[in-house]
C-alpha cells in the first residue's frame, strides 16, 4: 500500500511501540530508545530481587548472552519541499509545503528564470521541467515566451515510490517597446541620422522624385508599423508615396506587442520645384503657327484675315506647375487665353513660362500679320432700312424713305481700331453717328469708305430712294379704341419712327396702368393716351396700347401732353392733385389742387409697356392758389433726360436751383429736369427758372431738350429786347414773349446760356408759345404775332393780320445762337395761329408748323388755300432746308375730312418718315383706325392723322 509520508511515519511509529512493549515483558528488553521510525536501539540494565538481594553482594554467574535481531530498514516516503524560490518573480500564493500550484508574474525583460527547489528529505531527488536539479541549487534557466509558461518540480521520496508535483504558471508581459531600430529612405538622407531615440526627420529632394519608399524596422520583431497609415511590415520597403512640390509629411505609427505603447515618427520630404519651363502644346485662334509648334522651337509667325478683329492663345506648360503669361496677361496652362485686339499688320503676342522654380523663364514669340482690314461691322441707318440686311462683304445696298425724310444719318461701325470712315468725303467717328446727309426727291448716292492703316480702301455704296411729294400721303385716319364725345383725342401728338402716341386728356374711364377696361365712363376727364405702331412691311396701323394713369383723378387731364423718345413716353397731367414730391411719392393725398404730375412709361422689345416713374416737382403747396402749378401741362424728352414745364408756378427765384420757399411771383411759372441712371432710377437734376423771373410771365408754357441742351419759353414775357441776350429790364411790351436756353455741362450743372426774343417783338405775340429743338437747332412758335408776310423772311413790319402766328427758326453752329429764318403760313390769314402751342415739330431738316384755326376747305396735300369757308378746320405747313441753309415750305397738308373747327394741327409729331397731327375738336362716332371719316355724332371727340 503506497502511502503519503505522514502516514507511513506514523504507523511505523505505532508498531515499534508494540515491539518494544513485548520485548520488555519477555525480560529481553531492558530499555528501548526510539530514534524514529525504522531504527533499532539496544539497551543493557540490571534486575532488582526483593528484600535484602541489594545489600549483598554475591557472586553471579554470567549470563549467556540472547543475540538480538537486527531489524530491516525502512526507506523514507518524504516528497515534500521545504522551500521554492525564482529567480525572477513572486510566487503566488507564499510557499507552503502542502500547496503545489503557484503562479507568478513576470515583465517582458525576463526572458528565463532559474528555480531553487528544497526537500524536505535531503534523500528525496527533484526534476524541473524533467531535468534533475539539485535539491537547494537554482535550476538551469528555464526560458519564458511572451505569456504563459509552465514550470513543472516533481519531487521523488527517497523510497522512490512517493513523489510530490509542484507547478508554478509564469506569465511574461509582452513588450512596450515601440521604438525603431532602423530607418532609411529609397531617396534622399535622413537628417539628423538615424537614431532609435529620434522621432521627427527631414529630408531634401530634387525636383526629379516624384515618389518615395520609405524601410523601417522595429526593434522589437513584435511590433507593429503603418507608414501614412498604411501597414507595412518591418524591414520591408512601403508603399511609394507620391510627393508634391514642396512639403510631404510622412508619419511612421510602431505600436509595441503589448497593443498600447506607441511611437510617432514624421518625415518632411521636401520636394523642390521644378526647373521646367517648357511648353508642350501652343495653339492661336485663328491663322496656323509656322513653324509647326516644338518645345525647342521659341519663335513663331502666324497670318490671319482683316475679317478677324482679336485672336487668342491657347499654351500648355509641360509643367502643370508652372506658370503662364502671355503679353503680360496671366493665362490658365490649356485654356485659351482673353481675345488680343488686332491690328492691321504685325501684332507681336509674347508667352512667356515661369517654371515653379521661380527662375527660369522661358519666352516663347508669336508675330501675326493681320491683313488689312478695310470692312465695316455694322451700318446703322436713323431713317429706312438696308436692303439687303446688312453683311460684312455686301458692298452695295439701297434704302428706300418717305417724303418727310429730308435727311439722313449713318452710324458705321469699323472693324479694325486702326481703320477710319468717311461718309460722303467726312471723316466720321467708328461707333458715332454722322452729320446729316441732306435727300432730294428721287435717287441720293452715299459713299460710305473704310481705309485701313496701310492704305487700302473698301466703299460701300447707299442708294437711297427719297418718296417724291406726290407719293406723301394720308395713311390712316385714327380714332381711340373707345372714343367718345368730348374727349379731345388729339389734343397731344408725339412720333418716334413708325411710333405715334396720342393724348385724349377728357376722356372719362376709370382704368388704372396699361390696357385695362375702357367702357367705365366714371372718372370724367381723367384722360388717357393711346399708342399705335406701323407694320414696316405691310404699312398697316394698329393700336398697341390703351395708357392711364397710376391714379387717375377726376379732371386730372392725364395726355394733355405727351413726349416720345424711342421706347420711354412721357405723359402730363396738368390737373392733376395729389401733394407729392420728387420721384414715385404718395399718389393718393390729393391736398394739392392741379399741382400737376407727369408720368413715365418705357416699352420692352415685346412691345409691352410698363410705368417706370411718377414725377412731381420739387415743391407742391396744399395753400389755396400757390398749389395751382400746371406741372406736366408740356413735356419734352431726349435719351435719359426729361424736361417738364409748369407755367403757374409762383417760386419767385432766378437762374438755377434757386430758393424754391418764396411763392411770391404768381403764375411766373418753372421747369424741372429729371435724369435716369443706369438702373432706370429718376432723379430731379435741376429747377429752372428764368433770367428776369416776373409774376405773370408763364415760363415753361414750353419746353424742349435735346442733348445737353434744353429750351423754355415764356409767352407772357414783356420785354422789348429783340433778338439774342438783349436788355431784359424794359417790360413795356407784356406778352411778347421769350425763350430761355441752358447748358448742361459734364458735371451735369446747368446754366443759362441765352436768352432768345423775335426780331420783330411786339405786345401780345406770345413768342415762345411753342418750342421744337434738334440738334443745334432751334423753332420758336409765336401764334399771336400779326405781319402779313407770306413765307420765307417777308416782311415783318406789317401787323395788319392779327393773330396770323410766325416762327422763328434759330441755330447755333459757331457757339452763339442767331436768327436764320422768319416763317409765316403761304396764306396767312387773321386768327390762323400759325405757330400754335403743340403746333411745332423738328427731325433734322424737316420742320412742321400747325395753324389749327386755318379756315380753308381744302383736303389731303397741297390743295387750294384760298377758299377760308370753313372757319377753324386747320392746317399744317411743311418746310425743308436745304444743303446751304435755306429754309422753304414744300407742302400744305390737310385733314382728309376738313370741318369746321376741328383745329387741325392743334397738337403734331414728325418722326423721320412719318407725321401725326391730332385734331382734338373734330367730331365723328367712329372707333378705331381705318373707320368712316364721317363727322356725325361724337362731338369733340377728335381725331388723329398720319402721314407718310
Amino acid at each position: 500500500m503506497r502511502c503519503t509520508n505522514n502516514a507511513t511515519s506514523k504507523l511505523q511509529q505505532m508498531a515499534w511501540v508494540l515491539i518494544s512493549s513485548a520485548l520488555l515483558l519477555l525480560g529481553v528488553v531492558g530499555s528501548v530508545h526510539a530514534a524514529g521510525p525504522g531504527n533499532f536501539g539496544y539497551g543493557y540494565g540490571h534486575g532488582h530481587g526483593h528484600g535484602d538481594e541489594d545489600d549483598h553482594h554475591y557472586p553471579r554467574p554470567t549470563p549467556t548472552p540472547t543475540p538480538t535481531p537486527t531489524p530491516t530498514p525502512v526507506p523514507n516516503n518524504n516528497a515534500n519541499l521545504s522551500a521554492l524560490m525564482l529567480s525572477s518573480g513572486s510566487l503566488a500564493p507564499a510557499f507552503l509545503p502542502a500547496t503545489t500550484r503557484y503562479t507568478a508574474q513576470v515583465t517582458n525583460d525576463i526572458s528565463s528564470v532559474q528555480v531553487t527547489a528544497t526537500t524536505q528529505d535531503v534523500a528525496a531527488s527533484l526534476t524541473i521541467n524533467g531535468v534533475a536539479t539539485l535539491s537547494g541549487v537554482a535550476s538551469n534557466p528555464v526560458n519564458l515566451t511572451v505569456g504563459s509558461n509552465s514550470i513543472t518540480i516533481v519531487v521523488v521520496a527517497a523510497d522512490n515510490i512517493t513523489s510530490l508535483t509542484y507547478t508554478l504558471n509564469i506569465s511574461r508581459a509582452a513588450s512596450s517597446n515601440a521604438a525603431l531600430a532602423a530607418l532609411s529612405l529609397s531617396a534622399g538622407s535622413l537628417s539628423p541620422l538615424f537614431a532609435s531615440a529620434t522621432t521627427a526627420y527631414s529630408a531634401d529632394l530634387s525636383y526629379a522624385i516624384s515618389s518615395l519608399q520609405v524601410t523601417a524596422a522595429t526593434a522589437d520583431p513584435g511590433a507593429a508599423l503603418t507608414v501614412n497609415g498604411v501597414a507595412t511590415a518591418s524591414g520591408v520597403a512601403s508603399a511609394p508615396i507620391s510627393l508634391t512640390v514642396g512639403a510631404n509629411l510622412i508619419t511612421l505609427v510602431t505600436t509595441a506587442a503589448d497593443a498600447f505603447t506607441t511611437q510617432t515618427t514624421t518625415i518632411t520630404v521636401t520636394r523642390a520645384p521644378s526647373g521646367n519651363a517648357d511648353l508642350s502644346a501652343l495653339s492661336i485662334s485663328a491663322g496656323v503657327l509656322a513653324p509647326l509648334f516644338d518645345p525647342a522651337v521659341f519663335n513663331y509667325t502666324a497670318s490671319v484675315a482683316d475679317t478677324v478683329p482679336t485672336l487668342s492663345v491657347t499654351a500648355t506648360s509641360a509643367d502643370a506647375a508652372a506658370t503662364i503669361s502671355i503679353n503680360g496677361v496671366a493665362t490658365v496652362s490649356g485654356v485659351a487665353s482673353v481675345a488680343f485686339s488686332l491690328v492691321t499688320g504685325a501684332n507681336a503676342l509674347t508667352v512667356a513660362v515661369a517654371a515653379s522654380d521661380g527662375v527660369t523663364i522661358k519666352t516663347y514669340n508669336i508675330v501675326v500679320m493681320r491683313q488689312a482690314n478695310t470692312a465695316l461691322n455694322t451700318l446703322g441707318l436713323s431713317v429706312g432700312q438696308l436692303r439687303p440686311a446688312f453683311q460684312v462683304a455686301q458692298l452695295a445696298y439701297s434704302v428706300s424713305v418717305g417724303y418727310l425724310a429730308s435727311a439722313l444719318r449713318i452710324t458705321p461701325a469699323v472693324g479694325d481700331p486702326g481703320s477710319s470712315v468717311t461718309v460722303n468725303g467726312i471723316v466720321v467717328v467708328s461707333g458715332q453717328t454722322s452729320g446729316p446727309i441732306f435727300l432730294n426727291e428721287g435717287l441720293t448716292s452715299i459713299d460710305v469708305a473704310v481705309t485701313a492703316v496701310d492704305g487700302t480702301s473698301r466703299h460701300y455704296t447707299l442708294d437711297v430712294t427719297r418718296q417724291a411729294l406726290a407719293s406723301f400721303v394720308q395713311e390712316v385716319y385714327a380714332k381711340s379704341s373707345n372714343s367718345d364725345l368730348n374727349d379731345a383725342f388729339g389734343t397731344a401728338v408725339s412720333v418716334w419712327g413708325n411710333t405715334v402716341v396720342v393724348g385724349a386728356p377728357s376722356e372719362d374711364s376709370a382704368a388704372v396702368g396699361i390696357n385695362g377696361d375702357q367702357a367705365s365712363n366714371s372718372l370724367s376727364d381723367s384722360g388717357a393716351v393711346y399708342v399705335f405702331v406701323r407694320d414696316t412691311s405691310t404699312g398697316l396701323w394698329s393700336q398697341q396700347a390703351y395708357i392711364k394713369a397710376s391714379n387717375p383723378g377726376v379732371t386730372d387731364y392725364f395726355g394733355n401732353s405727351v413726349a416720345l423718345w424711342r421706347d420711354t413716353l412721357v405723359v402730363g397731367a396738368m390737373f392733376e392733385d395729389s401733394i407729392a414730391t420728387g420721384v414715385n411719392g404718395n399718389q393718393l393725398d390729393n391736398s394739392a389742387t392741379d399741382s400737376g404730375a407727369a408720368y413715365v412709361f418705357t416699352r420692352d422689345a415685346n412691345g409691352v409697356w410698363t410705368q417706370q416713374a411718377y414725377l412731381k416737382p420739387s415743391h407742391t403747396s396744399n395753400v389755396a392758389g400757390q398749389s395751382v402749378n400746371y406741372f406736366g401741362y408740356n413735356v419734352a424728352v431726349y435719351e435719359d433726360s426729361i424736361i417738364v414745364g409748369a407755367y403757374w408756378d409762383n417760386v419767385n427765384a432766378t437762374g438755377v436751383n434757386g430758393n424754391e420757399a418764396n411763392l411770391t411771383a404768381a403764375h411766373s411759372g418753372a421747369a424741372y429736369i429729371f435724369t435716369r441712371d443706369v438702373n432706370g432710377n429718376w432723379t430731379q437734376q435741376a429747377f429752372l427758372k428764368a433770367s428776369n423771373t416776373q409774376a405773370g410771365d408763364e415760363f415753361g408754357r414750353s419746353v424742349a431738350i435735346y442733348g445737353d441742351t434744353a429750351a423754355v419759353g415764356a409767352p407772357m414775357e414783356g420785354s422789348t429786347a429783340t433778338g439774342i441776350d438783349g436788355n431784359q429790364v424794359d417790360n413795356s411790351k407784356a406778352g411778347a414773349g421769350a425763350v430761355y436756353i441752358f447748358q448742361r455741362d459734364t458735371t451735369g450743372t446747368w446754366a443759362q446760356t441765352a436768352y432768345v426774343k423775335a426780331s420783330n417783338t411786339d405786345a401780345n405775340d406770345q413768342f415762345g408759345s411753342a418750342l421744337a429743338l434738334w440738334d443745334h437747332t432751334l423753332v420758336v412758335g409765336a401764334p399771336n404775332e400779326a405781319s402779313s408776310a407770306a413765307g420765307v423772311n417777308g416782311n415783318q413790319a406789317d401787323n395788319t393780320l392779327a393773330f396770323s402766328g410766325a416762327a422763328y427758326v434759330f441755330e447755333n453752329v459757331t457757339g452763339s445762337w442767331t436768327q436764320t429764318a422768319y416763317l409765316k403760313a403761304s396764306n396767312p390769314n387773321a386768327n390762323d395761329y400759325f405757330g400754335y402751342f403743340s403746333g411745332i415739330s423738328l427731325w433734322e431738316n424737316t420742320l412742321v408748323v400747325a395753324a389749327p384755326l386755318e379756315s380753308s376747305n381744302a383736303t389731303g396735300i397741297n390743295g387750294d388755300q384760298t377758299n377760308n369757308t370753313l372757319s377753324g378746320a386747320g392746317a399744317v405747313y411743311v418746310f425743308f432746308k436745304d444743303v446751304v441753309g435755306n429754309w422753304a415750305q414744300t407742302a400744305y397738308v390737310k385733314a382728309s375730312n376738313t370741318n369746321t373747327f376741328d383745329t387741325f394741327g392743334a397738337a403734331l409729331g414728325l418722326s423721320g418718315e412719318v407725321l401725326g397731327v391730332g385734331a382734338f375738336n373734330a367730331d365723328g362716332a367712329t372707333r378705331g383706325l381705318y373707320g368712316s371719316q364721317s363727322t356725325a355724332g361724337g362731338i369733340n371727340s377728335g381725331s388723329g392723322y398720319f402721314f407718310k
